[in-house]
């Protein structure tokens, strides 16, 4: 015979089916939840007509009887398979709702079993059925306590109706859709919205809910009803489109391309090397982790997928979902420890200037995991090899012709260390070019970062082979003009072979550099008078900043003076000073720096006068007195573009 209970006798001995198990859960978290009437799972609808089942029902049913001995019901679908961690099979079988006499209520119970045939997936596959008063809403809908787009812990979408929500669930109808924001605050509407029933109670409804998903341990989806200004919940489960995501690591491949969820291809670290391996450009092997730390994921992915290619000096690990945590990019080298050895360093003269954080990537992973869970369930990671390059550029096209600049070792976009450049024409020919010596240089080797003197005044060169290869390697991409091109060169065999590094894609406006413009200097158009003010760089910070932070306004000095900033190099370090003050009252002098370096493709798109003009001795500046920059007139030596004011 089938076993039938109440929601206060309920037994997990029995399997009543998804749908019951939800409302079980939200009746143990006290939340109010209609009377219920659970009907153990079956795939034979004929234990229907069995007169002790219909005797036991029956007199279940008559706590719900009406005045004219009739039962106001909805007959809901149970399905083992249903409302589960992986699918919701919504929508899939029937619900019976309205006025019935006893026979009805069988013949619907019968009909809900029957519908097991249009949503089953296996043939083990049993159908429950739950049995609640109809309730005849002012306002029903549908609550999701987390973000199915974003994943965000921090968002709650709610859809309603007013009435009754059957039309609103099964599609038939629209309803309103509003987003709430949780913040330190508490909850907020971000878009303005009328709420009929107020938005203190939608509120309300909201936090209870995500305190029932706090004790479950991963995001849910729940049906609600107001009636008489009281919410009762009738339906909860988990919400799969987050839950159904498996943790997992995969390789960053076109072959792997569709195993990877598309939040993750919108990553630039992701859609680069398919690019690349598209264009059949040399790319570093690297691989997406994905973390799903929700309750219904049993564990985090296995990393033994990762394996180390002949030339990896250690890894990048970067959080590329969310994009910021904490308003900044979470990112960390590492590498096998063992690798480095110290007393070696110390006989050559380098020294470590950053320790590993990490021993190994697992350890790295879990904690990049922690971080993100805070405000997120689903989070992933891009694992990327990293090379011991000769050394590591930019090129990019400009105009008709093309700027390659470089530096020996890593770190060429922090713009720390002053670059050889090279203007080249369509055929590949040298116009132009301005090598220099580098007496230090940063490695990045297994998690570390080594500092390397060089004193044999030997300047970084390129041969006319390097340049023909690097030319010849990132042709696709150069045809294209759409973006800087970060590069490393490798030597193999006495052969050079580059290697992409990463992109940077163009401003659709940014203004061009001339061939003229670089050989005087400039980095950004523009003219500015201001306040001299010199800007003391340390270089160690500027690692552990990236091109995608965000900034706060800490460091703004003399709020709404027009200021010209000096400083040594185009180090990143300096994007505090640019978001930090309006674009239109600043410029910046250098005493080297880079064209293509970050912090100057940030000047240019902001509109930002700046001009590296040599040793800043040979101009006897006087800081605190007023200047004037001019990175726009034609006919001007370097020192004719910086003049003192006087009155």
């Amino acid at each position: 015979m089938l076993y039938s209970c109440s929601l206060e006798n309920f037994s997990s001995s029995y399997p009543y089916g998804g749908k019951a198990n939800g409302l079980h859960e939200l009746y143990l978290n006290k939340l109010p939840v209609p009377e219920s009437i659970f009907i153990e799972a079956t795939d034979d609808p004929a234990e229907v007509d069995c007169p002790s089942f219909q005797r036991t029902l029956f007199q279940h049913l008559e706590a719900f009887k009406t005045e004219e001995d009739l039962y106001d019901l909805a007959i809901r679908s149970s399905a083992l398979n249903e409302d589960g961690a992986n699918d919701s099979f919504a929508g899939h079988y029937d619900t019976i709702l309205g006025l019935m006499c006893f026979e009805d209520v069988l013949a619907g119970i019968k009909k809900v079993l029957l519908s097991q045939e249009k949503g089953e997936t296996s043939s083990s596959n049993k159908m429950g059925v739950v049995i609640q008063p109809f309730i005849r809403a002012d306002y029903s809908g549908v609550l999701f306590s987390s973000s199915p787009f974003t994943f965000s812990k921090k968002e709650c979408i709610i859809s309603f109706t007013d009435g009754c929500g059957d039309k609103l669930v099964s599609g038939e109808e629209a309803g309103t859709d509003v987003l709430v924001t949780l913040s330190e605050k508490g909850w907020s509407l971000p878009h303005e919205q009328v709420i009929p029933f107020g938005e203190q109670k939608l509120f309300e409804l909201c936090q209870k809910v995500k305190e029932l998903e706090r004790v479950l341990g991963y995001p849910i989806d729940v049906e609600w009803t107001l009636k008489e200004n009281i919410f009762t919940y009738i339906q909860c489960r988990p919400l799969t489109s987050i839950t159904k995501i498996p943790s997992k690591t995969v390789p960053v491949t076109a072959e792997y391309l569709d195993s990877i969820p598309k939040q993750l291809l919108k990553s630039d670290k992701v859609s680069l090397r398919i690019d690349a391996q598209k264009k059949n450009t040399h790319v570093s092997d690297a691989y997406v982790i994905v973390s799903n730390t929700s309750s219904t994921q049993q564990e985090l992915a296995s990393l033994e997928t990762i394996k180390r290619s002949p030339l990896c000096h250690g890894y990048s690990a970067v959080v590329i979902y969310p994009k910021l945590i904490s308003e900044k990019v979470v990112r960390s080298f590492i590498g096998d420890t063992d690798r480095i050895h110290l007393n070696s360093l110390e006989d050559s003269g380098s020294t470590m200037n950053t320790a590993p954080k990490y021993s190994t990537i697992e350890e790295c992973v879990a904690e990049f995991v922690t971080m993100a869970n805070d405000d997120f369930w689903i989070s992933s990671i891009i694992i990327q090899e990293i090379y011991s390059p000769k050394f590591t550029g930019v090129v990019k096209k400009e105009g008709e012709n093309t700027i390659i600049e470089i530096i020996k070792g890593h770190f060429f976009t922090k713009g720390t260390i002053p670059a050889s450049s090279y203007l080249v024409s369509r055929e590949g020919t040298v116009l132009s070019k301005h090598e220099l010596c580098q007496e230090e240089w940063y490695e990045i080797s297994e998690g570390a970062v080594i500092q390397h003197t060089d004193k044999s005044n030997q300047k970084n060169c390129l041969t006319e082979e390097e340049i023909q290869r690097i030319l010849k390697e990132f042709d696709t991409f150069l045809q294209e003009q759409v973006a800087l091109i970060e590069f490393g060169l490798l030597e193999i065999n006495d052969t050079p072979n580059p290697y992409l590094i990463d992109l940077v894609k163009n401003s659709e406006d940014l203004p061009e550099l001339t061939s003229k413009d670089i050989s005087q200097g400039i980095l950004s158009h523009g003219k500015r008078t201001g306040k001299l003010h010199y800007v003391d760089l340390t270089d160690e910070e500027s690692f552990d900043l990236h091109f995608h932070n965000a900034f706060n306004e800490e460091n703004k000095p003399n709020d709404g003076e027009n200021l010209i900033f000096a400083c040594k190099k185009t180090s990143i370090e300096l994007l505090r000073f640019i978001y930090a003050n309006k674009a239109e009252n600043i410029g910046f002098l250098f005493e080297s720096g880079s064209i293509l370096c970050h912090l100057s493709i940030v000047l240019r798109e902001n509109e930002i006068p700046a001009i590296q003009i040599g040793s800043f001795d040979a101009l006897d500046l006087e800081y605190g007195a007023n200047y004037t920059i001019d990175a726009e007139s034609e006919q001007l030596t370097k020192a004719q573009r910086v003049q003192k004011l006087t009155y």
